[in-house]
């Protein structure tokens, strides 16, 4: 158990040291979404937790071994050596369950239970009981109970095959993959002789590359999202550039004593083609809201819908004031600037003050969004 507490103790330490950097960017740049505050907070001091019983662990082992408790290395496959290997399975089992019920614990704090029994829900509902019976096994686990290794086994295969239905119902491929894998970690540790060769089968072959995996689970199992997220990224240049376009336009109308009507056409045109492509925006933005509403609750993805949702505020002014500049160019269409009444005059200059006063609520809300903390 010596090199095993060393590595606990090393890992609790980093754990430790990334967690806290993480808690105090949360701490001093909060978002305004009250959930993923307190799941944010939660998480890191869980984490924290978990490193600080590392460390304890190490310390604890570190003041045997200066007692004169030096643990007797053993021979190979030897009685000895057997209960040697059971009390590390049984450790690193626990250790791994700790893990898996961390990861999850913003998913189910961020979960929405009030929205009926869909599939998000019920799988979360499911991940929830599991996990609780999940994490008496750890418990058991580390007191070192022998007969709780016939319980976790039980409890793997309801968990998987519940999983497995959510996740096959959901069509979440990848995720029912990785949960066949975990389980086949925890069946092989259980069922295959325990031995010198079956301990690094188990524990450095299978958990590495059930690992491996997992860590890539958000690149494979996120439906359409890159594909939208790309055309988001496309339209916003192309954006950009028709804005540009009508910002010089009616720049130009604006310096007119006499616009033209090629002036107030090139606005109209250039209003046109604003509006078209926001639409395009919009409708795109509602398919990547619709796609990660697909997924479980995470803490990214609540900050990505948030930010989704103060953009289509953005563009919802943005539209306002176009429809505010068409208004405008109308008005103007049928007015001989030469000799325009007092009243005519007002009138632009109440609907120019309109326009000036979107800039005004546009850059206040889009201020909103930049400065909201929602970066990933």
């Amino acid at each position: 158990m010596k090199k095993l507490s060393f590595w606990g103790g090393l890992i609790g330490a980093l754990i430790i040291a990334g967690t806290a950097y993480g808690a105090a960017k949360a701490l001093t740049h909060p978002t305004d979404l009250l959930l993923v505050n307190i799941a944010t907070g939660v998480s890191n001091l869980l984490w924290i937790g978990f490193g600080v019983f590392l460390i304890a662990i190490y310390l604890k082992s570190k003041k045997l071994e200066d007692a004169g408790h030096i643990p007797v290395m053993s021979q190979p496959n030897t009685p000895e050596d057997i209960e040697l290997l059971r009390k590390r399975r049984n450790w690193v089992f626990g250790f791994v369950i700790l893990f898996e019920i961390l990861g999850s614990v913003p998913t189910w704090i961020l979960n929405n239970y009030a929205g009926g029994l869909t599939l998000v829900n019920t799988g979360v509902i499911f991940d929830v009981l599991s996990n609780m019976a999940f994490l008496y096994i750890a418990i058991e686990l580390f007191r070192d109970k022998k007969n709780v290794l016939n319980l976790l086994f039980l409890t793997m295969i309801f968990y998987t095959l519940g999983g497995g239905v959510i996740g096959m119902l959901r069509q979440h491929w990848v995720g029912v993959i990785i949960g066949v894998l975990f389980a086949i970690y925890f069946v092989y540790g259980i069922k295959a002789p325990l031995n010198r060769r079956n301990h690094r089968i188990a524990h450095l072959i299978i958990l590495p590359a059930f690992v491996i995996i997992a860590s890539t689970y958000p690149f494979f199992d996120n439906g359409n999202i890159p594909e939208l997220a790309k055309k988001d990224a496309l339209f916003a240049q192309e954006y950009t550039t028709i804005n540009n376009r009508l910002a010089g336009s009616y720049s130009l109308y604006l310096e007119r004593e006499v616009p033209s009507e090629s002036d107030i056409q090139d606005v109209q045109n250039a209003v046109t083609r604003k509006d078209a492509k926001l639409q395009e925006i919009i409708s795109n933005m509602n398919a990547l809201q619709a796609e990660y509403n697909k997924q479980l609750p995470s803490i990214p993805q609540q900050k990505t819908l948030e930010y989704l949702r103060l953009t289509l505020a953005v563009i919802d002014l943005d539209r306002e004031q176009g429809d505010i500049i068409k208004e405008l160019m109308n008005y103007s269409t049928n007015l001989d600037f030469t000799r325009f009444s007092s009243e005519q005059k007002e009138n632009i200059s109440v609907l120019k003050d309109k326009i000036n006063d979107y800039n005004t609520q546009i850059t206040a809300a889009q201020f909103r969004r930049n400065n909201s903390n929602l970066s990933i």
